[in-house]
């Protein structure tokens, strides 16, 4: 499909009074509205953990430090 800024007007304006069809993210929160023709492409400009959440294993870095001491030892 084509890029955003080249989607017809019609999938530029959808809204709740037009047809438009709400999309949440995996929090609950509005992210945009669409149609079966604009979905894919409105969806893509998001990272994918938007849709699908995330957990402390997709984190690449450690909660405690390696050496198992504090940062601010005295």
């Amino acid at each position: 499909m084509a890029r955003s800024s080249e989607l017809p007007e019609e999938c530029k304006r959808h809204n709740i009074h037009n047809g438009g069809i709400a999309k949440f993210d995996c929090q609950g929160i509005f992210k945009f509205y669409y149609c079966e023709n604009c979905y894919e492409e409105k969806k893509s400009h998001s990272i994918p953990s938007t849709w699908t959440g995330y957990t402390q294993a997709d984190c690449d870095e450690p909660i405690e430090p390696e050496d198992g001491g504090y940062y601010n030892e005295m």
